[in-house]
């Protein structure tokens, strides 16, 4: 699970610490704990929860591969491709160049199950796919609305993201738009690799969501987790007359971004920056230079670490979000 050389695990996860016990969604519990372990290195523990995921959420892609990788870094090679074979069948293609899998490489089985991966891939490239829109229950059309676009994460998908913001909406009054990242890896799997690509995406997304919906051009907000997260800084500073506020969540922060701070300073833009704090260190040092240079370009940014979260969206997601939300429009 590395991209660009930044460790990470594919997916995401929330924990909800404030609902009443019949409302607890199981599967975000067990998705922190999972992702938490697998940053551990607790490889057997992240299995077990991951597992335990599958049971509320059959046919999780991210969840399904995390396993295989699990497994491969147990160098557990039967349980390994087992795994793999079905992220393969629930739509994910492109994973030659993850290191956690560097255990069954050179194996006739993963070469095997890399040539049927790379022929579905193929078959995709020339595919569209339009973002996931969720509304506010008191969408009113003859006003105009506060827009969310929200960025996945590296390998994950608008779909399964969407269902873990699937309440923000109602919290917070907004339009919420999940593009697809424009890096397709399989059906179910995609990524924001180039820095242009990424930045069309989303300016495509605003103008797709602008055609069909009154939005309100003064409140847009940016949000995005891991890769997504990454994206959310090198856009929100780059396109920071576009956005009200940007929320990044366990992203990593580039020092290339630094070229756009005194313009994105002018355009008066927020950033709020969300990390947990079991996270690696590079991770959280990348985050903290993003503050760091924030205040010094003086650009406002408010810091949330988390105690006891891996690479996850940390807390109760619905206050957190809302509460970024909140700050970045006052």
């Amino acid at each position: 699970m590395a991209d660009k050389g930044i460790k990470f695990c594919i997916g995401f996860i929330l924990y909800i610490s404030f609902l009443q016990s019949e409302e607890i969604d199981s599967a975000r519990i067990y998705l922190q704990l999972a992702n938490t372990a697998l940053t551990k290195k607790e490889y057997l523990q992240a299995i077990d929860n991951y597992k335990s995921v599958l049971r509320f959420r059959p046919g999780h892609t991210a969840v399904t591969y995390n396993i295989a990788c699990a497994y491969s870094l147990l160098n557990n090679k039967t349980e390994a491709f087992k795994w793999l074979n079905k992220a393969i069948e629930l739509g994910l293609y492109s994973f030659d160049e993850d290191e956690d899998l560097n255990n069954i490489r050179e194996t006739k089985e993963y070469k095997r199950l890399l040539a049927k991966a790379t022929k579905l891939l193929k078959q995709l490239k020339n595919q569209v796919f339009e973002p996931v829109v969720l509304m506010p229950e008191n969408y009113d059309t003859t006003i105009e609305q506060p827009l969310i676009i929200a960025l996945h994460g590296w390998g994950s998908n608008p779909v399964d993201f969407s269902r873990a913001l699937e309440k923000i909406p109602d919290y917070t009054g907004h339009i919420l738009c999940c593009p697809y990242g424009p890096y397709i890896m399989g059906k179910s799997s995609f990524g924001w690799s180039e820095k242009e690509d990424a930045e069309k995406r989303v300016i495509e997304t605003i103008e797709y969501i602008q055609v069909k919906y009154r939005i309100d051009k003064e409140k847009i907000i940016l949000l995005g987790f891991s890769q997504g997260g990454t994206t959310a800084y090198f856009l929100g500073l780059k396109d920071a007359d576009l956005f009200k506020g940007a929320v990044v969540v366990a992203g990593f922060y580039d020092s290339t971004f630094n070229q756009y701070l005194n313009v994105a300073k002018e355009k008066g833009i927020r950033f709020v920056i969300m990390l947990g704090e079991d996270e690696p260190a590079h991770r959280i040092e990348a985050n903290i230079t993003a503050l760091e240079q924030f205040i010094k370009a003086g650009i406002s940014a408010s810091f949330q670490a988390y105690a006891g979260y891996g690479h996850t969206i940390p807390g109760d997601i619905e206050f957190e979000i809302k509460r970024a939300i909140d700050w970045l429009e006052k």
